[in-house]
């Protein structure tokens, strides 16, 4: 027992020289933007590299997904308005628009009820290769 808490407290260790080994991050302090930004990364930086988690992007690529769409609309009614000038296109351009806007607004919703303030989504790596 006294065994497993020695070697906990070794990785502990470990784990703390680490961080102290890396170059500190020069951050405007009243800039809090850029802080939060530097506590992110920061944060990142720990669960990817000395706790060995793997990053997931599954959130932030149904968000480009959805931005892909909402501008496949607009370049489709770029499109064809160009062959078929404006007073024949109008319905297309309308359509075109409503649904432009429909997307981004819930990309918007997307952003700040799903995604909110989360910096980091993780999987938990299976070191022994059972479940993939």
């Amino acid at each position: 027992m006294r065994n497993r808490a020695a070697e906990k407290g070794k990785e502990r260790v470990k784990v703390a020289d680490k961080l102290l080994d890396e170059e500190p991050v020069k951050v405007d302090r009243w800039n809090g933007s850029a802080v939060k930004h530097a506590l992110d990364d920061a944060s990142k930086n720990v669960f990817v590299k000395q706790l060995k988690f793997v990053e997931d992007f599954r959130i932030i690529d149904r968000k480009l997904l959805l931005c892909t769409v909402a501008c496949c609309f607009s370049l489709f009614a770029l499109a064809y308005d160009y062959f078929s000038p404006f007073p024949k296109s109008i319905y297309v351009l309308a359509t075109c628009v409503i649904l432009y806007f429909i997307i981004m607004g819930y990309v918007t919703w997307y952003n700040n009820k799903v995604e909110g303030d989360c910096f980091m989504t993780a999987l938990d790596k299976d070191l022994a290769g059972i479940v993939s």
